[in-house]
């Protein structure tokens, strides 16, 4: 899927990163997609999905599918993260 690349400012060691892009022009990597725990609740974060393009195309709708079941007993193996003790 090709969509623009949004530079996020946020704190790595408070969130769990899920995807990533590589931005050739720049040569820098940057981070698509993480969740992390607010309060009593958890946050998902995708910074995909700009046009029709994008929100039709069935790998998105997927994405975003998973990151609303945002769970901890399932979360990591929907996304194929291994899980820590």
């Amino acid at each position: 899927m090709t969509d623009e690349l949004y530079y996020l400012k946020h704190d790595p060691s408070k969130s769990q990163h899920l995807m990533e892009a590589y931005d050739p022009a720049k040569d820098e990597t940057h981070v698509m997609a993480f969740k992390h725990g607010y309060g009593n609740g958890r946050v998902f974060f995708f910074a995909l999905g700009h046009d029709i393009v994008a929100l039709e195309n069935p790998a998105f709708q997927e994405t975003m599918r998973r990151g609303g079941y945002n769970h901890p007993d399932n979360y990591n193996s929907l996304f194929g993260l291994e899980t820590t003790a």
